[in-house]
């Protein structure tokens, strides 16, 4: 497979695990999802749901 091709599999969620002499040296994995931009409204009411300690 080409490097391209790979990139493209980890973007659509795949996980490579890459190898050096038969031991297992290191995983390519996809990066979680980016956070999405949360208002400062939107934060304060959503945490009135939260129950207090």
């Amino acid at each position: 497979m080409r490097s391209k091709e790979i990139m493209g599999a980890v973007e659509g969620g795949e996980r490579y695990t890459v190898t050096r002499d038969g031991r297992e040296i290191a995983e390519l994995v996809p990066l979680r999802q980016r956070r999405t931009f949360v208002s400062r409204a939107d934060f304060v009411r959503v945490s009135r749901l939260v129950p207090s300690t």
